[in-house]
């Protein structure tokens, strides 16, 4: 990380249905819309988003107080010019020092231009506020390059009662989605983590593949063409778990599965588990001791 004395001081859709990488059958539709803005990075509007305008409220918490951002991951668009990493947040800090004086709120897949340059803000900690005199930065990383295919897979839990087509998942969930960010009126772009969760309206996505491959952070844009599918992770029809004799407390009652598994397995929905997995909850070790079938699975509603 940097700190604000080592650099701020200073200076139409298409639809398609086929095999995915990850092996399953999906519906892919491309973001791509009569009226999505396509220009070069050079240009005053990238891909990634539409509109220029700035939004420079402040993020306050419920009791009014200014949230401030500890940590921040930017990283450059696209294949930059300078190639020391070391001379990128001294391009940025012209910009950065100018959002911070103004209190511009910050938040993940922002787009920064300073000095001819594009970058992007990958994640920053919290999710939104302004920078601040403490705010570290991390600039280290590849280039962001533009995903060309994006694989989702919408995660089932113990309580999901639906299995819906895949084309309404996209219809109602991951096109407005990525819609909403370019339709925002703000400098934001989609950021897709390979593994990254994102919940949409209740439920929990998981970019499970995307193309080129061994990237781990890209761009979709108006260009890229999203499949998205239901998990297909098997369920338990049987899991025997149990806890540790010695890790149970002593000095009141309890239930061993209302008030510690019962718990865990509400929190971690989504968590696949296979014979011998350990796991901890409130101070009690569980182990996995049997299941059929052997997993990696899951845990559905009639395990």
């Amino acid at each position: 990380p940097a700190s604000e004395s080592d650099a701020l001081s200073s200076a139409g859709p298409a639809t398609a249905n086929g095999s995915t990488t990850a092996g399953t059958t999906a519906s892919g539709t491309s973001l791509n819309s009569a009226n999505a803005p396509s220009r070069s990075a050079g240009s005053d509007t990238s891909p990634a988003f539409s509109g220029s305008a700035t939004n420079t409220s402040a993020t306050t918490t419920n009791d009014n107080r200014q949230v401030n951002i500890r940590r921040i991951h930017i990283l450059p668009v696209g294949a930059p010019s300078e190639t020391p990493e070391t001379s990128r947040l001294q391009v940025l800090a012209p910009e950065l020092r100018r959002k911070r004086e103004t209190k511009e709120v910050i938040k993940g897949g922002l787009f920064i231009r300073s000095s001819g340059h594009e970058f992007a803000v990958v994640k920053c900690e919290p999710d939104e506020g302004v920078l601040s005199l403490e705010t570290d930065y991390f600039v280290d990383g590849d280039p962001l390059g533009r995903f060309e295919k994006v694989q989702f897979v919408c995660l089932k839990d113990f309580e999901t009662t639906t299995n819906e087509d895949p084309a309404v998942l996209f219809s109602d969930y991951i096109g407005p989605y990525f819609r909403n960010v370019a339709d925002s009126g703000q400098e934001l772009g989609s950021i897709a983590t390979v593994d990254e969760r994102i919940n949409i309206l209740g439920r929990e996505f998981q970019v499970l593949a995307v193309e080129p491959p061994h990237r781990e952070f890209g761009i979709i844009d108006s260009n890229t063409m999203v499949f998205v599918d239901w998990d297909t992770t098997p369920e338990f029809e049987k899991i025997h778990i149990v806890p540790f004799q010695d890790t149970l407390p002593h000095a009141y009652d309890f239930d061993v599965f209302t008030d510690y598994l019962k718990p865990y397995l509400t929190r971690h929905k989504h968590k696949q588990f296979s014979v011998n997995d350990q796991f901890t909850y409130q101070g009690v070790q569980f182990k996995v001791v049997c299941c059929e079938p052997n997993g990696p699975a899951r845990i559905g509603r009639n395990s």
